[in-house]
């Protein structure tokens, strides 16, 4: 009798665990058709789990301009920028631009002497990563050609790097090819690539017979400001505090920036000849030949923007081989001419007069002709009014 019941209750153990057996199984199979069904799969919802757990908390992205805007006003405070390589005269300029898409801008520091001539440059970069304040190696610009501006940088529009445009043999008399140059940054240092241009001029461009890739055209002109005009890294500083009317107007500056346009805020000014030669804060380029100046232009009408602070303008120099060089940064610009018209002509920035606007132009050129007015200030073209 004890051996049937023995055999009994091992029957049914048996019979029972096959039960719970099938039953898991059916349940497992379930679920994981149920998860998949709904775009996911078990791999997946580990995966966010662990991430979840082990992710840092992100700070609000105003929160890291604002920290990322002390850092670098710091920098330019206590002149942490100045090198013993550079040449005690040299004065210094910046600007604020994503180089590697991460959303917060890098602090790109340059050197120049009074007329940014061919010397050799020094390029300094600074960001901000996991909290801290990044200081990378100079890239030295060494002035390679007699022929052509050292010192002119160009960001990528697309938050790609900093490129610089160079011939490629030393005062060769061949203008071209180029060479093409990407920074890029790679954990507190660079990486560059670097490629030749055969013929990098826009397609249209008559110096060049055969029809170019436009280099210049598919980069960014920086617009420096001297290392003591703190506006823009006070922008950074005050993120969390800005109205949605600059919140918008910071947003359509970035948008025709990253179009490859240079953006310029001031007020608009219609001048006669005489305006234009006699303009605040310009020097006529010849004092000796004024009559000549007001003859050659005197039936002009200018149209410029008188911007809010002084800035660098990209663009050709003036002369007979400017249009086979590169583009090059004009320093300290107080304005810049958007349209040189007769007294006859119509002009659509008549209605704009003594108002302030904000612009994104292409470039021009930078004003250096001893006829040109107002003396030794950039032109710009294509205009579009963004903002007034």
């Amino acid at each position: 009798m004890k051996k049937n019941n023995a055999f009994l209750y091992y029957c049914v153990s048996t019979v029972v665990l096959i039960c719970m057996l099938t039953a898991w199984v059916v349940y497992v199979r379930f679920t994981v058709d149920t998860v998949q069904n709904s775009g996911f799969s078990l791999n997946h919802v580990a995966s966010n789990t662990i991430s979840a757990i082990t992710k840092p908390h992100t700070r609000n992205t105003d929160d890291i301009l604002s920290q990322a805007g002390k850092e670098y006003k710091n920098v330019l405070e206590n002149s942490s920028y100045v090198s013993n390589n550079i040449p005690q005269d040299s004065k210094y300029y910046y600007d604020l631009w994503d180089i590697d898409n991460d959303t917060i801008p890098e602090m790109v520091i340059i050197s120049a002497d009074e007329f940014n001539s061919n010397t050799t440059k020094h390029i300094k970069v600074f960001s901000f990563k996991n909290g801290k304040l990044v200081k990378y190696p100079e890239i030295i610009d060494n002035a390679h050609d007699e022929n052509e501006n050292s010192g002119t940088i160009y960001f990528d529009p697309h938050h790609k790097g900093i490129v610089i445009l160079r011939a490629i043999e030393k005062n060769s008399p061949d203008v071209f090819p180029w060479s093409k140059t990407i920074y890029k940054l790679n954990e507190g240092n660079f990486t560059n690539t670097r490629s030749i241009v055969y013929h990098p001029l826009d397609k249209d461009n008559t110096y060049d017979p055969v029809p170019g890739t436009g280099e210049i055209s598919k980069l960014l002109h920086p617009t420096f400001v001297s290392v003591d005009d703190f506006t823009d890294i006070n922008m950074m500083i005050n993120a969390k505090n800005l109205t949605q009317a600059q919140r918008k107007h910071n947003k359509l500056v970035q948008l025709w920036r990253e179009k490859g346009y240079q953006v310029f805020t001031g007020t608009v000014k219609i001048l006669n000849v005489d305006e234009a030669y006699d303009f605040p804060g310009t020097t006529p380029n010849n004092t000796g030949k004024k009559d000549n100046v007001l003859e050659e232009n005197k039936d002009n009408i200018y149209t410029v923007l008188v911007l809010d602070r002084k800035m660098s303008v990209g663009g050709y120099c003036n002369g007979t081989d400017c249009g086979v060089r590169q583009t090059f940064n004009s320093l300290n610009n107080i304005l810049v001419t958007m349209k040189i018209s007769k007294s006859n002509e119509s002009n659509r920035f008549e209605k704009y007069n003594n108002k302030k606007i904000t612009i994104a132009a292409q470039y021009g050129g930078d004003g250096s002709n001893w006829l040109d007015l107002p003396a030794g200030q950039s032109t710009v073209s294509g205009v579009q009014i963004i903002d007034k």
